[in-house]
Order: C-alpha cells, then structure tokens, then sequence
C-alpha cells in the first residue's frame, strides 16, 4: 500500500475473515502502527471504511476509506 502524494510505503500479509481485514507481517513506513492489525470492514458505494474492533489494534486506521485507484 502507498500513500498518494508521498513516498510511504508499507508491504505485508492480509486476509479478510468473516467481515474483518487482519494485516501482518507489515514492513516499511508503519510508524508507531503494531500487527497484526484487525480491522472491520464496512461497505460503501465504490470502496469500504475501516473500522476499530474490540481489541484496540486497528486504531491506526479506524475511520479511513478506500476506493479504487483512478
């Protein structure tokens, strides 16, 4: 994943399991982020947020959005 604009990068594992994104293995520019990182996953018209679960790892990343590349 790469940040638009900059030159962060960050490479890793993911897997989606039943409704939540897990990230691992994260390598690069994860500032003070620790994995695995499990995140829910919410739908959106044309991409998905990312929300905090119970166990505090995702706050990192809770509320973005994504969407495809254009």
């Amino acid at each position: 994943m790469s940040e638009a604009g900059t030159d962060r990068t960050v490479t890793g594992k993911y897997a989606l399991e039943d409704g939540s994104l897990v990230l691992s293995e994260a390598e690069g520019s994860i500032g003070n982020a620790t994995f695995p990182m499990t995140c829910s996953v919410e739908a959106l018209p044309g991409g998905f947020r990312l929300t905090a679960t119970d166990d505090g790892s995702c706050g990192a990343l809770d509320g973005q959005e994504f969407s495809p590349a254009s």
